[in-house]
């Protein structure tokens, strides 16, 4: 006859051999690299970018900060294989500009990250600065008067635009209808784009100005508002009887 055993004992031997054991978290080394459509690293200049990356499961924050020269180097404790979710956005001095790309990917705990350039994000667009009109200027109606309208474009390598690249130009609106347009030539100092206009008339505008990669299909746009007046000379009859 078999020898009989206690069932508590050997419930509790059953436990023992199939236990999981505890998943101990591994230190993870990683390195984003965020580069212009170039393959240069994204500019300093231009204020960096956003880097945040997040667990896809559970959507933690799991690490964020803005890179440097390009780079942001962290290091994660995961206690599994983990699948994320990286977003790069910038620039953050230039925010016109700004774009976003999302890179998603499976972390193994313990694995290298951050050899050579690490993990490589591209962040398209170049930057454009209006620079005159200035925001909210005030100018006297002249139908002989030319505006003088300035811009700087810039990579997001940090590198001014190329003249003979980029088409740029400036559209002038009133509401949401056209009214007029004209493309920008290269100015005095590398990156500087100009062009003259004449408004229609007293009222308020939005001056946009456009740069268009058509190597990259890339392109970028910053715009303000400009208010003209009725000049000395004009005569604003509305509301009055001759």
């Amino acid at each position: 006859m078999p020898p009989k055993f206690p069932l508590i004992p050997c419930l509790f031997l059953a436990a023992t051999l199939f236990a999981a054991p505890a998943m101990a978290q591994q230190e993870t080394p990683i390195t984003v690299m965020v580069q212009s459509s170039s393959g240069t690293p994204f500019a300093t200049t231009l204020g960096n970018a956003q880097v945040t990356m997040r667990d896809k499961i559970t959507g933690d924050t799991l690490a964020s900060g803005v890179t440097d020269h390009g780079k942001l180097g962290l290091s994660l404790d995961l206690p599994r294989p983990t699948p994320v979710s990286i977003t790069a956005m910038g620039p953050l001095a230039q925010q016109q500009g700004m774009v976003s790309a999302t890179h998603d990917m499976l972390l193994i705990p313990g694995k290298d990250y951050s050899a050579g350039n690490g993990i490589v994000m591209t962040l398209p667009g170049v930057v454009v600065d209006l620079v005159t009109p200035t925001p909210g200027q005030v100018m006297t109606s002249d139908a002989e008067k030319d505006v003088i309208m300035t811009a700087h474009v810039i990579g997001m390598d940090g590198k001014p635009a190329e003249a003979g690249r980029y088409e740029v130009e400036a559209t002038i609106y009133i509401g949401s209808v056209i009214a007029g347009k004209t493309p920008m030539t290269a100015g005095s100092t590398p990156g500087e784009f100009t062009a003259k206009a004449r408004f229609p008339g007293a009222g308020t505008y939005i001056v946009a100005v456009t740069a268009f990669d058509a190597q990259t299909k890339e392109g970028g746009v910053d715009q303000t508002a400009v208010s003209i007046i009725p000049g000395a000379g004009e005569q604003q009859t509305t509301g009055k009887k001759k």
